[in-house]
């Protein structure tokens, strides 16, 4: 019985040990501010620090009604997002609320979407920022069954909830 205590307790370590650190904060190498780094959640962008100029962008955001309307759940069934942001950029720190706003305002699982926050070098420990072709951040990465359809980079071409559809749409 006390062997049996011992695996259990060893599997348990082990498999607690292979979950990816989410919403890891640590201090800018440049500016030694504190930033949000690699895997992170919508609680990680709104605790701390990063919460004023998040829900502040978020409550302020009125994206555009009609957009939002034709922005249908079965045009977002088998959509994946990858949204590759720095904490420490202003455009990050603009796009990504609002476009969090968006994705609220149309229902969109949020189980589909996956943040990265990358230091001022544009990497992040685990994800491959090269291959990913991530030059500017914010970048959000789009994609139907694992392949991606499109993505917004740095800042839309008119708005975030119009370019999303268009992306959506195949246009």
């Amino acid at each position: 019985m006390k062997n049996l205590s011992v695996i259990f307790f060893a599997l348990l370590a082990s498999s607690c040990s292979g979950q990816p650190t989410i919403n890891k904060i640590i201090s800018d190498k440049s500016s030694g501010k504190e930033i949000l780094y690699g895997l992170c959640n919508r609680e990680g962008l709104t605790t701390g620090n990063f919460a004023v100029w998040f829900n502040s962008e978020y409550n302020l955001y009125e994206p555009e009604q009609g957009i939002l309307a034709d922005i249908q759940p079965e045009l977002f069934a088998d959509i994946q997002i990858k949204v590759f942001l720095g904490t420490w950029c202003g455009d990050s720190r603009r796009e990504v609320p609002r476009f969090y706003k968006v994705l609220d305002k149309v229902g969109f699982d949020e189980s589909a979407l996956e943040i990265i926050c990358l230091d001022t070098s544009k990497k992040a420990e685990g994800f491959d920022t090269e291959k990913m072709n991530i030059l500017r951040v914010p970048t959000f990465v789009i994609f139907r069954n694992e392949v991606e359809i499109g993505r917004i980079i740095e800042t839309p071409k008119t708005t975030l909830e119009t370019d999303f559809y268009h992306i959506l749409m195949g246009i």
